[in-house]
This record gives structure tokens, sequence and C-alpha cells, in this order.
């Protein structure tokens, strides 16, 4: 993204610098023309010159604001799916991290032979980012390498997981009969 903006300010700044040599220009015929009464032909070869400047410089003028317009698309693309690519749904963050602890607690009930079992008592987890409602949804809005934001901008959600145990109720035995 920072590349793109430096491509379009660079544009913008060589299509100011294309604009001087037209300013120069209009300036000389300008001062041909008040002089001009004396020596009309010399204001008319100026005037041809400035003409032809003109048009020159116009063209370049247009093609360098041509392509600053599509840098500057392109970047509002790129923002526009990198806001859409990092929002995340804070359900879906938590379901996710429950399946890494699910599958580690069932990795730790099924030992494979020679191996201790392992449980994982706690996990805590902080995310950085910004708190957003999108369809009565909360969601987290996650910095990027694209869209750079000041560290104290951002929220602190801190999600703590922690294992509880799970009592089986026992099967019944079914009753005997002598």
């Amino acid at each position: 993204m920072k590349e793109i903006t430096q491509q379009l300010i660079e544009q913008l700044r060589e299509a100011l610098a294309a604009l001087e040599p037209v300013q120069t220009s209009n300036k000389a015929f300008r001062q041909a023309l008040r002089d001009a009464k004396p020596r009309t032909r010399q204001a008319l070869e100026s005037g041809h010159s400035f003409q032809q400047q003109a048009e020159q410089h116009l063209a370049e003028l247009e093609t360098k604001v041509t392509n600053a317009v599509s840098l500057a698309a392109s970047l509002v693309d790129a923002r526009a799916a990198a806001d859409t690519v990092n929002t995340i749904k804070t359900g879906d963050l938590v379901g996710n991290f429950r399946s890494v602890i699910d599958s580690i607690q069932r990795q730790a009930r099924d030992p494979e032979q020679g191996e201790a079992g392992v449980t994982l008592q706690s996990l805590d987890v902080d995310v950085r980012g910004f708190i957003a409602l999108e369809q009565n949804e909360a969601r987290i809005i996650t910095p990027t390498l694209n869209r750079t934001e000041e560290a104290g901008q951002l929220s602190t959600i801190r999600l703590v997981f922690g294992t509880i145990p799970v009592v089986q109720a026992e099967q019944e035995s079914p009753p005997v009969i002598m």
C-alpha cells in the first residue's frame, strides 16, 4: 500500500513539474504581447512556440494525471480488500481457539504407547485490533502490513481459556436376573 501511495505522490509531482515549462512559455508570450506593437512578427512566433509547447506539456500532464488516477483507484481497491480480508468474527476466533484446546485434550486422554499424557490447563490470548459492529455482530479488524495503525488506537481483547473437568455418568449395569 505504501508503494502505491509513493507512486501516486511521484506521479502528482511529475505532473506539477510538467506545468512549469508551460507557465514559463506563457510568461514569455505575455511579455511579447506587451512589446508586440513594434514587433508583431516576434509576438506571433512566440505565440506559435507557446502553443506547441503547451500542447506537448498538456499531453504529458494528461498522461501523468491519468496514471495518478489509476494509482488512486488501485489504492482504494487495495484498502477495501485489506479491510474485508482482515475482519474476524469474535465467535469464529473463540471457536478456533476452543477447537485447538479440545484437540490437545483429546490427544492427552489417548497418548501413544510410551508417551506420557499431558494436558493444557489454561491459555491466555491477547488480540489487538479495532472492534466493529457489523450486521449486529461484534468483529475484530486486525492491522496488516498494508494498513498500519497507531498502537494506542487499537483495542486489546483478552481471551482466557481454561479446562473444565467433565464427569461422565457411569453406565448402569443391567439388572442381574437369577
